[in-house]
């Protein structure tokens, strides 16, 4: 949607700027995102980007008037419900924006045109939006505020969603300026060019940065935690790059040897940073918010591709050991990662099943599995592999005295003396 939205700005001119800067964007915030799970976040991203291309359409008169009042409802209602955390600095720009465009064509300040357009884009899917996701969560929130054990609090009002909940922390990958410092310029250099327009990208930077700065006073006072701090910087990053796209385009029209030599610096400057940082270094960091590394978030996203392989050669080896050389009939357990249990019975053509685990759901099977060691402990032949959490927290006596069939530096099997 990114490159489309470039391709627009150029009018088709610089198809192969848009493709390059796009697919930097998506390699960086966009594609942590997905990696972390964050698939509503995605949503919300990416709706961000159709609303800035959609203010274009509007602002050109390209569609219909009706039409682009219909879409704007649908994109904003599907803002709240995909991530409401974005909805104040968005429906504030775009409130202002439609009040400064409304002006600037007809010089009123209030007209009956004005109010259905903002009444039905951001008034009316907010309301909807409020009773459908922020009401439950606040009735749940007073509902049990009475309750003594907070753990429980925590448990039933999904403080993700409420507005206490905004002290939560959680695992996302946080930065405080290292990975948008090259970004800046250019972004600084488009907002003066376009002070006297009022642009919605103008009014989208005052109202998030706004916004961020507002959390960051929160975070001082211990109401806002360093995660939804985190989250912000999701939508900073794809603004800072709709607007380098801007810069580079309007100094195109200047020369139009800039905007590639300016890239070429960029690409080297990132290329460089990312090289050097080795990702043992990126890893002790990954919580370092005053990290120097631009290009940090390219680091991170390349040690979670590694840390996310459910299994690297050497791991199969020991799979392909045990397939070739175990007994069918053998009872067969593994101690890894959810991943590498749940992807390594079916590699070695075995079902697993345990009638005391019919009690517990699904999502608790593994932890039944670990909690109850004498399903590990009574197996004939244990697989472990050593990157995983549960090896490296699993009792050390277990192993001692335990015949090592297959060994190699990824894992082992062991051998039970009962069998």
């Amino acid at each position: 949607m990114l490159y489309f939205t470039f391709i627009k700005i150029s009018n088709g001119k610089l198809t192969f700027l848009a493709f390059c800067l796009s697919l930097l964007c998506v390699l960086g915030y966009p594609l942590n995102s997905m990696m972390f799970g964050f698939e509503y976040l995605n949503i919300a991203l990416l709706l961000i980007c159709v609303i800035i291309n959609m203010v274009s359409y509007y602002k050109n008169k390209e569609i219909d008037i009706k039409q682009s009042i219909i879409i704007f409802f649908l994109l904003n209602f599907g803002l709240f419900c995909s991530y409401y955390l974005f909805v104040p600095f968005m429906y504030s720009a775009l409130f202002i924006y439609f009040c400064i465009e409304h002006y600037t064509s007809s010089k009123k300040f209030v007209s009956k045109r004005l109010i259905i357009i903002l009444l039905i884009t951001l008034i009316v899917p907010f309301i909807l939006g409020f009773a459908y996701h922020l009401k439950p969560d606040l009735y749940s929130e007073l509902k049990y505020t009475n309750v003594e054990n907070m753990e429980e609090i925590n448990r039933i009002t999904t403080p993700v969603a409420s507005v206490s909940g905004l002290v939560s922390e959680g695992y996302i990958y946080k930065n405080l300026y290292s990975n948008i410092i090259l970004l800046l310029p250019l972004a600084l250099y488009v907002l003066i060019r376009e002070r006297k327009e009022f642009n919605f990208s103008l009014l989208m930077f005052i109202f998030l940065v706004g916004f961020l700065g507002l959390f960051f006073v929160g975070y001082y006072f211990g109401i806002v935690s360093q995660y939804y701090i985190g989250k912000i910087y999701f939508a900073l990053w794809i603004l800072l790059w709709y607007l380098n796209f801007k810069g580079l385009y309007y100094l195109y029209e200047k020369n139009i040897k800039i905007p590639y030599i300016l890239l070429s610096i960029y690409m080297i400057i990132v290329i460089i940073f990312f090289l050097l940082f080795d990702l043992n270094k990126v890893k002790n960091t990954f919580r370092n918010l005053t990290n120097i590394n631009v290009a940090e978030i390219y680091n991170i996203n390349q040690l979670m591709v590694e840390a996310n392989r459910d299994f690297y050669i050497p791991e199969i080896e020991l799979l392909e050991y045990a397939k070739n050389n175990i007994d069918k009939n053998a009872k067969l357990e593994i101690i890894g990662s959810e991943q590498q249990i749940l992807w390594a019975y079916p590699l070695l053509d075995r079902v697993t099943y345990y009638e005391e685990m019919e009690k517990v759901g699904h999502q608790d099977k593994l932890k039944y599995k670990y909690v109850n060691k004498e399903i590990i402990e009574n197996a004939d032949y244990v697989i472990c592999f050593y990157r995983s959490v549960f090896y490296r927290d699993y009792d050390p006596e277990f192993f001692e005295g335990k015949d090592i069939i297959f060994e190699n530096g990824y894992g082992k099997i062991i051998k039970n003396s009962i069998y």
